[in-house]
């Protein structure tokens, strides 16, 4: 299973984007042409999206906790390659009513991740 900090997912996320170096480029427009500069793509500055149709509200509370912190953390991707240092630059989800209340949940959950470096 997949890893943030010291948090263990119940469930891998049900959608994911491919963690991605990113590359840096820019242009300006010239009288006659345009100048186009580019960058080695790195690392630090890429994103990663992680989404969940159903999460444990237990495990949403704890994620809350990290994302609040202004620490960045480790992210296991659990592919057997690359861990990466990241801060959770965004977190989203919604209450989900449930009739038992130890079982409640939160749906529709995003967390965006922002690659400091690679580990």
């Amino acid at each position: 299973m997949q890893q943030l900090g010291g948090i263990t997912f119940t469930f891998n996320p049900d959608r994911q984007s491919i963690p991605a170096r990113k590359k840096s480029v820019s242009a300006v427009q010239t009288y006659t042409s345009n100048a186009v500069f580019q960058w080695t793509a790195v690392w630090p500055g890429s994103i990663i999206i992680l989404e969940w149709e159903f999460m444990p509200a237990a495990q949403y509370d704890d994620l809350v906790d990290v994302y609040l912190s202004i620490d960045p953390v480790t992210f296991n991707p659990d592919t057997g390659g690359s861990t990466y240092q990241v801060v959770i630059t965004d977190m989203t989800g919604e209450y989900f009513e449930v009739a038992a209340t130890d079982l409640t949940y939160r749906k529709n959950v995003k967390l965006t991740l922002m690659v400091t470096e690679l580990n």
